[in-house]
């Protein structure tokens, strides 16, 4: 009897000496698994990130913090991309596809969307409010404009104060458009223009079109170059002008000054060979007088008159029908997103609508967002 205690006294001391059996919900990851961590959101929510759990495993990085929105993420600047692109030219992804991709790289540039503040943006990259203002030069009471793009780190190289002065032009530059040289056609065919649309490659006239050079509208004498300094696309800030007709002269430095204080990147502007060098697609370049006829018409187009500017084309296509202008502007025809350069209603365009142009992009017939002018055509 004795020794069968003793047994039975030995066998609970070893069963309490025993491992527990695991609780699932604290169970260490297996290779390969993710772990979800809590992380602040936009909101205040929780936001579950996955990180890598074994080395060498890609670490995913939310990127929707708010509803239907997605973070853009960094991704390599292709041609005609850029640095401070929070997202690859084709379309954002909509809010039901993943809200995570496979980067471990913070954004280089946030663009401002409506209802975002300094300490919102801030909280949803990890940084501090004062830091954010640092860097992008923002007063502590100033409010963000939609459209423009703030640095999510020290800047290499700060930009410059604002800066822009106003010169007479030559008879030189009041010359008619040329067409393009021979071998220089897009490699895919563009549609036919419409008739009364104002192209960005309109119809040229001059001594290499068909019969004899017609006399421009304007004279030198009636025309202003216009010089200032803009943010690229990389975030530096560079010297460009535009020429515009001298009546628009000093709204269009004011506009252009709005611009760059609301850190709104412009993708180039003249003179090519210091702020472009070698490019051949004149279609991207913010600009204004050009003398052309709106194409497929013998009419003057506004830009003959120094009276219409042109900005960021590419970004902000001409759209009527199934026409557009520039040829491959098809990722930014859908308007919803914002993405570096992009032109929306109550953001970029205020610039110019609060100094006296009317904007493209409230147009029915057809939507020119590129497109400002004082006298709406």
């Amino acid at each position: 009897m004795l020794v069968k205690r003793v047994a039975i006294a030995l066998g609970c001391a070893l069963l309490s000496l025993a491992p527990l059996p695991a609780n699932p919900s604290s169970a260490a990851p297996r290779s390969g698994d993710a772990v979800l961590t809590p992380t602040a959101s936009r909101s205040g929510d929780a936001v579950l990130t996955p990180t890598a759990s074994r080395s060498g495993d890609a670490v995913l990085t939310p990127t929707a913090s708010r509803s239907g929105d997605a973070v853009r993420t960094s991704a390599a600047a292709g041609s005609g991309d850029a640095a401070l692109t929070n997202a690859a030219a084709p379309p954002s992804p909509s809010p039901d596809s993943s809200p995570y991709s496979v980067t471990s790289i913070r954004p280089d540039g946030h663009v401002v969307r409506p209802g975002d503040t300094v300490r919102t943006v801030a909280r949803l990259y990890r940084l501090r409010a004062a830091d954010l203002r640092r860097w992008n030069r923002i007063g502590r009471h100033a409010a963000l404009r939609p459209d423009g793009v703030l640095s999510l780190r020290t800047p290499a190289t700060p930009l410059p104060r604002w800066a822009s002065r106003i010169e007479p032009v030559t008879p030189a530059d009041v010359t008619p458009t040329a067409p393009a040289p021979a071998g220089t056609a897009p490699a895919t065919a563009t549609p036919a223009t419409p008739a009364g649309v104002a192209s960005a490659a309109a119809t040229p006239v001059g001594p290499a079109a068909t019969g004899p050079a017609p006399k421009c509208p304007v004279t030198a004498a009636d025309l202003r170059r216009v010089w200032v300094k803009y943010m690229d696309f990389e975030g530096a800030g560079r010297d460009g002008w535009l020429i515009v007709n001298r009546s628009i002269a000093r709204s269009t430095q004011k506009a252009f000054a709005t611009l760059y204080r609301r850190r709104f990147p412009i993708m180039v502007m003249q003179p090519l060979d210091v702020n472009r060098p070698g490019l051949t697609d004149r279609s991207i370049v913010t600009g204004g007088y050009e003398c052309r006829t709106v194409a497929g018409t013998t009419h003057w187009s506004q830009h003959a008159y120094g009276l219409a500017i042109d900005v960021n084309p590419r970004q902000n296509p001409m759209i009527r029908g199934t026409y557009l202008d520039p040829p491959g502007s098809d990722p930014w025809i859908p308007r919803a997103p914002y993405r570096t350069g992009m032109i929306h209603d109550g953001g970029a365009e205020t610039a110019f609508t609060r100094n006296g142009f009317f904007w493209g992009g409230r147009w029915h017939t057809l939507k020119d967002y590129m497109h400002f002018s004082p006298n709406d055509r």
